[in-house]
């Protein structure tokens, strides 16, 4: 009575083959909803609140990552034209701080994106929206997202190598 040749099911899409399963309540996952969800099934997700991590994406990272370069060309150029040849010996301390500059800023939107910390801080009468902004900035210029960014890009690439 072996039942080595037995199929499991995704629970989310019976019609679909399980590849592995929830960690946290052991149901069946298809590839789909590994890819999707990670390694915590939709349902759980659902039950518990926890949202999928967005900023995994591959578009995103690389889009975040053209931001930053940007800033980097940005900087070079205005180097350039301040110091002529010597742009390049300049380049290191201030056009790196650029471009982690452009990656924060650029990565601001996905820390706020699901929290309504900036909605309740601008309904604040008078200087809600005020606080809002000096919040989004203060979170840009600290480059805390651009520090999640690279550790985000560097599970992304772990991940890929599983």
């Amino acid at each position: 009575m072996g039942y080595t040749n037995a199929k499991f099911y995704c629970l989310e899409h019976p019609e679909r083959t399980a590849k592995d399963y929830c960690n946290m309540c052991n149901s069946s996952m298809c590839s789909y909803c590994i890819d999707k969800y990670e390694d915590i099934c939709p349902a759980c997700r659902r039950e518990y609140g926890i949202k999928p991590d967005i900023s995994l994406d591959k578009n995103s990272l690389f889009f975040v990552f053209l931001i930053g370069v940007l800033g980097l060309v940005i900087t070079y150029c205005v180097l350039y034209f301040k110091y002529d040849d010597n742009a390049l010996s300049h380049l290191f301390p201030q056009g790196f701080f650029f471009f982690f500059l452009g990656i924060s800023a650029a990565y601001t939107p996905n820390i706020f994106g699901d929290n309504d910390s900036l909605k309740i801080l601008k309904e604040v009468p008078f200087f809600g929206v005020k606080l809002m902004l000096i919040v989004i900035f203060i979170t840009i210029i600290s480059l805390v997202p651009a520090v999640i960014y690279l550790y985000k890009v560097l599970t992304f690439f772990i991940q890929k190598k599983k």
